[in-house]
């Protein structure tokens, strides 16, 4: 019985967490006004929340990317570059008369 009750009651808190979770996903969306209230999220069935959890993170998910993308591709390219020119201006290519004033 005891196993029941605190497996009962930590399936209430993972729900409470995502439905948590679903909100902190809605500010970021700015979504302006919640789909569904606490009290509609916490009363669903189990296959219906997890339903809506799922539409939930794959639309926050897509809009992540979409916000993120150029940054993390212009953040990576320069690092790219960088390391690049760090390898082509290294020690060994000076010895060859390479990198030591910027011409090559």
């Amino acid at each position: 019985m005891a196993v029941d009750v605190k497996v009962a009651l930590l399936s209430e808190r993972q729900r409470l967490l995502n439905v948590k979770l679903i909100r902190f996903m809605e500010e970021d969306l700015d979504v302006g006004k919640h789909a569904l209230t606490k009290r509609e999220l916490l009363a669903m069935s189990q296959k219906d929340f997890n339903a809506y959890f799922a539409k939930a993170m794959s639309t926050h998910e897509n809009w992540y990317i979409t916000e993120h993308k150029s940054a993390y591709v212009r953040k990576n390219d320069l690092a790219t570059f960088q390391a690049h020119e760090r390898h082509y201006f290294s020690n060994g290519n000076k010895a060859n008369g390479v990198g030591t004033n910027g011409l090559a």
